[in-house]
């Protein structure tokens, strides 16, 4: 069932009050979505979660006035300048020196991405096409309509908090993933997606739910279908374009869990991979997970299909990067695997051939890793991976990988 509403639904009190008994004597539980064929109508709700100032126009703009979202917008201005300061400035020029000219028309990937829209934009920043893949929820953005004051106080909470840790470290945490994308209110990595969007300066043109289908391609999906439909596979869609350029682009994030059979193409999700054509890839913070030796046929497959590569050390092994092919950029500082909470059971401990145990920080220290930065370290002037979230800036790595068929191309 949809409804369509005039710009300024919230102020005829009466026919906002049929609406809500109507909606009530359903005796059903129900998502609305209000608004569906209005074309401003995400952009407006973007503007809105990001907390930057809204145009005269702009149907949220009587509910900006609550003094909660006054303190969320003042909040949202001085996590982003946060961002500005301490990332955005440095990663943009680093950005326009390494990423070559030739693979500015790539797809963006970004494995165990989470909600990390942020560094995969400023890493491949032309890119028509984002596909983000992690284990988290992808949501929805509910009309804030439909909620008390109290509960959108609640909602915005999350979100600040959500925006503000990345503004301090670049990284987002397992167990604050877990706990602010579970917001009843605005659940999931979809609203976060749009802040970040809005306050790149992008203009939001659609927001959809979709799925993987068994032929590797996506559907949109209806909200009633949500429930019936495997979760594993469920989406989100952002169509989008900047002021300058009304050219559309998408932004894709998926839920599945990476395994060693994602790349096959006997998988649903292996199949969507396969359709994708040249990548530039991004990793960060991704728990060693392609350390573990039953990945490679997933990496070797990946890896064909990707122009560039930028990881911390936690990503694909650089051996899986001949120098013949690849040329191999390090920033930062690298001396060992670092010790985080969460790796994969595999990766926690094991035995060498003499039946001595290793710790998992022993096993995933890449040696030939060290050496190239032993010799050839560039400074890192921004953090990234899980060196970004420790102390000490020592343990901050940055590996960038080219073809050499790239940087050729570019002369």
């Amino acid at each position: 069932m949809k409804y369509s509403f005039k710009k300024y639904i919230f102020f005829p009190i009466c026919i906002m009050f049929i609406f809500l008994l109507s909606f009530c004597a359903s005796g059903e539980e129900m998502e609305i979505k209000l608004n569906i064929e209005d074309k401003t109508y995400w952009n407006d709700m973007a503007s809105y979660l990001a907390g930057v100032p809204l145009e005269e126009n702009n149907r949220f703009l009587p509910l900006t006035e609550l003094n909660y979202y006054k303190a969320y917008s003042k909040s949202m201005d001085k996590a982003w300048n946060k961002i500005n300061t301490n990332y955005i400035q440095y990663v943009t020029g680093w950005s326009k020196e390494y990423v070559p000219e030739a693979n500015k028309g790539n797809t963006a990937l970004y494995l165990l991405s989470g909600a990390d829209f942020i560094n995969l934009y400023h890493i491949s920043p032309s890119s028509p096409r984002y596909i983000m893949i992690g284990l988290e929820t992808p949501g929805y953005v509910n009309d804030p309509i439909l909620y008390k004051t109290d509960e959108l106080k609640n909602a915005f909470y999350t979100l600040d908090a959500s925006l503000n840790q990345i503004a301090v470290q670049n990284y987002f945490t397992t167990i604050l993933m877990a706990k602010k994308f579970s917001n009843k209110y605005f659940p999931g990595v979809a609203p976060v997606l749009l802040i970040f969007l809005k306050r790149l300066g992008f203009e939001i043109d659609d927001l959809q739910r979709i799925s993987l289908t068994s032929d590797g391609t996506f559907r949109e999906i209806e909200q009633r279908e949500v429930s019936d439909t495997p979760e594993a596979y469920q989406g989100i869609r952002i169509i989008f374009h900047s002021k300058q350029n009304p050219k559309l682009r998408e932004l894709i994030f998926l839920k599945f869990f990476v395994n060693q059979d994602s790349a096959d193409p006997s998988t649903v999700e292996g199949k969507f991979l396969a359709k994708q054509k040249r990548l530039n890839l991004v990793l960060k913070s991704a728990i060693y997970l392609m350390h573990l030796e039953k990945y490679q046929s997933f990496i070797n497959t990946i890896v064909s299909k990707s122009d560039m590569v930028v990881e911390d050390d936690s990503g694909i092994p650089i051996r899986n990067f001949p120098s013949k092919d690849w040329d191999i950029q390090v920033f930062g500082s690298y001396t060992r695997r670092l010790s985080i909470r969460y790796v994969p059971k595999e990766a926690n401990m094991f035995k060498s051939e003499k039946g001595n145990v290793r710790t998992e920080s022993q096993k995933f220290t890449q040696e030939d890793l060290k050496k190239i930065y032993e010799t050839s370290a560039r400074p890192l002037l921004f953090k990234y991976g899980y060196g970004g979230a420790s102390r000490s800036a020592a343990r901050n790595n940055l590996i960038l990988l080219r073809r050499h068929t790239l940087l050729k191309s570019k002369l």
